[in-house]
């Protein structure tokens, strides 16, 4: 375990050059959820930040005609 700041920094350069140079793919994630439902949705919970909830709860929600 490198202690000094500088010398670690060093580390973390060779490191991050490897991967840019080595690895295949890289995992990109996105956290932040959108959920946009047309206003014929019903059922849908009142919580605007209700997130991957929803799609727990999908047999309570319908669609009007």
């Amino acid at each position: 375990m490198e202690v000094n700041p500088e010398r670690r920094a060093e580390y973390y350069r060779e490191i991050q050059q490897i991967v840019a140079e080595e690895v295949p793919f890289l995992f990109v994630m996105y956290w932040d959820w959108f959920n946009i439902f047309s206003s014929r949705i019903k059922g849908l919970p009142e919580a605007a930040l209700a997130g991957d909830f929803i799609y727990k709860k999908l047999h309570e929600i319908w669609i009007e005609a």
